[in-house]
C-alpha cells in the first residue's frame, strides 16, 4: 500500500525492505523521532505503520514516537515482530512475498497495539491496569481530530472493558489540562510593549486597562482629527479618516468615548471634520467635560530639554500617524487579552468534548492574533 509509510529504526532495515520489494519505508536512523521528521512524512502521507523490533523494552521506549505522530495528526498503526527478530532479520527469513503478507496481516491500530503491550505487563494487578489505561487515554487525548478520538475511545472501551463515559471524562480532563498549560504559559517572544501593564493587572481590572487605552486612542482623535497626514497610498488624508479605517473592527466600551467616536463618524458622513473646539463648546456637558480632559498632549516636555540643553524631543504632534496606529494597536491587544481570559473560563466550565474543542479552536485563533499584534507592537518605533 503506497498510501502508507513504514517507519523502521535503522538504515539496514530500509535496505532489507527495499530488497524485499517494499520501497515506501523510512528510518529514524537510530535516533528518537523528531517533529521535523514527522512533518517530512506528512508531506507524502498521513498513514504511518511503525515496525517494532521484538524487544519489549525497545517497544516501550518507542511509544513516545507514536504519541508525537498522533499529536501531529498522523494515522498510526504498528507491527510487532517475534522476540529477537527485527525487520531486517525477519524479512530475510520469510522472503519478500511472505514478509509483505506478514505486514498486512499483523498491522494493528495503535490502540490495540498499545493495549496489548501494557495490559500484558500489568497482568491482573488492578493498579498497573489503571496506570495502563491512563497511558492509553493519554495517547488518545493527543489526537487533534475529535471524530477519531471518539472512535478510539469506543475501541478502547471494548478492549479494556471500561465504561465509555469514564474514558470520555478522563480524555476531557487531559484536554483541559493541556489547554491550560498551553494558553496560560507565558510567551517569551512577546516584546516589552506587550507587558507594559502586566505588573499592575492584579490590581487593575482588564476593563479598566481597556478604558485607559480607549482614552488614549480617542485623545489622539479629538486633538488631531483634522490634521493632514501621509495617506496609506498616495497623497494626504485627515487623521480622522485614517483613525476610522484602523479602528473599524473595534467597539469602544466606554460610553462617553463611544459617543465622541459616533459624533466624528456622523460629521465625516456629512463631509465635515470635528475639531477640539466643537467638543469644548458641545451642548452635552459630559462630552464637553471629556473634551477638556482629553485636550492635552500625553506628555508635557520640559522646556529645559529643547531650550536650555538644546536637545530636540519629538512631540506626538510630529508623529501623528505612528502614534495613532500604535494606540489603536495597543487597544486591540488589550481587547484580545480580555477575550482570551474570558474564553479560558469557558474552557474551564465546558463539560462536553464538542464544547471544549470549540473553545480550544477559538483560543488558538485568539492567541495567534495576540502574537501577531504583539510582534507588530515590538516593531513600531516612534520617530
Amino acid at each position: 500500500n503506497q498510501e502508507n509509510c513504514y517507519l523502521v529504526e535503522g538504515y539496514t532495515d530500509v535496505v532489507s525492505l527495499s530488497q524485499a520489494g517494499i520501497t515506501n519505508v523510512v528510518a529514524s536512523s537510530g535516533t528518537s523521532l523528531t517533529e521535523d521528521q514527522i512533518k517530512l512524512i506528512q508531506r507524502y502521507t498521513k498513514n504511518v505503520t511503525v515496525l517494532f523490533d521484538g524487544d519489549k523494552a525497545g517497544i516501550k521506549a518507542s511509544m513516545r514516537g507514536i504519541d508525537m505522530m498522533l499529536s501531529g495528526g498522523l494515522n498510526v498503526k504498528a507491527v510487532p515482530f517475534p522476540e529477537g527478530e527485527d525487520p531486517d532479520s525477519y524479512s530475510k527469513q520469510l522472503g519478500g512475498t511472505a514478509f509483505k503478507e506478514y505486514l498486512d496481516e499483523n498491522a494493528q491500530d495503535f490502540i490495540a497495539f498499545k493495549t496489548g503491550i501494557f495490559l500484558k505487563d500489568g497482568g491482573d494487578d488492578p493498579i498497573k491496569k489503571a496506570e495502563s489505561i491512563r497511558e492509553i487515554v493519554q495517547s488518545i487525548s493527543l489526537i487533534p481530530d475529535p471524530i477519531q478520538r471518539t472512535v478510539y475511545i469506543q475501541e478502547c472501551s471494548r478492549l479494556l472493558h471500561v465504561d465509555e463515559e469514564t474514558l470520555i471524562s478522563e480524555t476531557n480532563k487531559l484536554l483541559l489540562k493541556s489547554s491550560k498549560e498551553k494558553w496560560e504559559a507565558p510567551i517569551q517572544e512577546l516584546p516589552p510593549e506587550a507587558y507594559e501593564l502586566e505588573k499592575t493587572e492584579t490590581k487593575i481590572s482588564r476593563d479598566d486597562i481597556i478604558k485607559v487605552q480607549e482614552r488614549e486612542s480617542i485623545r489622539m482623535l479629538i486633538n488631531y482629527g483634522s490634521e493632514l497626514i501621509e495617506g496609506m497610498e498616495e497623497g494626504e488624508m485627515h487623521l480622522a479618516d485614517y483613525f476610522m479605517v484602523e479602528s473599524e473592527d473595534i467597539t469602544f466600551e466606554t460610553p462617553i468615548y463611544n459617543k465622541i467616536l459616533e459624533i466624528f463618524k456622523a460629521n465625516l458622513a456629512n463631509g465635515q471634520i470635528s475639531t477640539i473646539q466643537q467638543f469644548l463648546d458641545h451642548e452635552d456637558h459630559a462630552v464637553k467635560q471629556a473634551a477638556v480632559d482629553l485636550s492635552t498632549e500625553r506628555y508635557e516636555i520640559s522646556t529645559n530639554w529643547s531650550e536650555k540643553f538644546q536637545i530636540n524631543v519629538a512631540h506626538e504632534s510630529q508623529t501623528l500617524k505612528n502614534s495613532t496606529y500604535t494606540n489603536i494597536l495597543r487597544l486591540k491587544f488589550r481587547i484580545i487579552q480580555k477575550m482570551i481570559a474570558e474564553n479560558m473560563e469557558n474552557i474551564k466550565l465546558a463539560s462536553e468534548e464538542e464544547q471544549i474543542n470549540k473553545f480550544l479552536s477559538i483560543q488558538g485563533d485568539l492567541k495567534s492574533m495576540e502574537m501577531t499584534i504583539a510582534k507588530t507592537l515590538g516593531n513600531v518605533t516612534v520617530k
